[in-house]
């Protein structure tokens, strides 16, 4: 899958010429993401998309990049990819338009721009702008969680997704990291509720925000061999709960640079809020939490804290994360709470 800054240009023309390599004729609409559409404002000139649409009808539709006809004919750039082989005429050409130049773009000219680098890959955060990705992905991530609240509260679940991306992005994080940090906790917060299930959702992560994306969101999901809430008993879900996390903190050994420091930060975020309610509602916070237990609750994230703490001693001192020290803290001070 494509994941430059350019990369719904290369899944537009990837379907449509997937659609004329099957038919042998041109597809009369394309349907795609809201955010997809919206990223052609940004690579093209007003006049450049007034030809894309005399050719073919671009609109939005929670579908990643289908090209079909009247009588039903489709190929799904989403499911099927690039097509195997090269029609008689490409979309490219038939389109006649091309994307904005590097100078029209307004980027950095040591940058390097291809269909398969992506530039917010290539660039750190910091000197440059977060892009349309990042947009999209907060719109996604606020409906996907619009009817969800925090554990044991009324904050809506969104809060939590915003404190990891910034936690993410202070600490240099990329801009899939910090577009992974929104989306984190969709798979196993709202995949099971979403049409289609997890499988569907997981397709539209990827095809919306590129693979770079949908491999740390995979990463950052503890509950995929593990049901939650099956257990016959308090003394049985305890078990499946500790299982699940064990499990999750022995994974963290073989977790990408990237998908680490999301994690770090979502743990972070997790354990400073127990802390902040804490002090609003003391000992009462333990009763949100599947084994009510304190005693559980620290073990785990001291576990999680040595996990993280061994993997990002690995990576070289000038791109080791702050964010291990900073769980360390919450952790200490969680095993001086009542």
């Amino acid at each position: 899958m494509p994941n430059g800054h350019d990369k719904n240009w290369v899944r537009l023309c990837g379907a449509i010429d997937g659609f004329r390599l099957r038919y042998d004729r041109w597809p009369k609409r394309v349907r795609m993401y809201e955010a997809s559409l919206r990223d052609f404002d940004f690579l093209f000139r007003p006049e450049d998309i007034d030809t894309i649409k005399s050719k073919v009808e671009l609109f939005s539709d929670e579908a990643g990049m289908i090209a079909e006809d009247e009588s039903g004919a489709q190929y799904n750039y989403g499911e099927e990819g690039f097509p195997k082989g090269s029609p008689d005429v490409r979309a490219r050409d038939w389109l006649g338009v091309s994307p904005k130049s590097h100078d029209d773009l307004g980027l950095p000219p040591d940058v390097v721009i291809t269909g398969e680098d992506e530039v917010n890959r290539l660039q750190r955060l910091g000197p440059y702008a977060l892009t349309e990705q990042f947009d999209g992905a907060l719109l996604f991530a606020a409906k996907l969680h619009r009817q969800q609240p925090r554990k044991g509260t009324q904050i809506p679940y969104l809060g939590h997704l915003l404190a990891v991306a910034a936690l993410v992005i202070e600490d240099g994080g990329s801009e899939d990291e910090a577009v992974a940090a929104l989306l984190h906790d969709s798979l196993e917060d709202q995949g099971n509720d979403y049409p289609g299930g997890r499988a569907a959702l997981r397709v539209c992560i990827r095809d919306q925000f590129g693979p770079g994306v949908a491999a740390i969101v995979d990463a950052c999901t503890d509950d995929e061999e593990l049901a939650k809430g099956l257990a016959a008993t308090p003394e049985e879900e305890r078990e499946r709960w500790l299982e699940r996390k064990w499990k999750y903190a022995e994974s963290i050994a073989h977790k990408t640079p990237q998908a680490l420091r999301v994690t770090t930060a979502d743990k972070v975020h997790n354990a400073e809020s127990i802390l902040d309610s804490h002090g609003v509602d003391g000992a009462e916070v333990w009763m949100r939490f599947r084994t009510k237990s304190r005693q559980d609750q620290v073990d785990v994230y001291r576990s999680l804290y040595e996990a993280i703490k061994a993997r990002n001693e690995e990576f070289p001192a000038n791109e080791e994360s702050y964010l291990p020290r900073r769980l360390l803290r919450a952790v200490d001070l969680m095993k001086l709470l009542s």
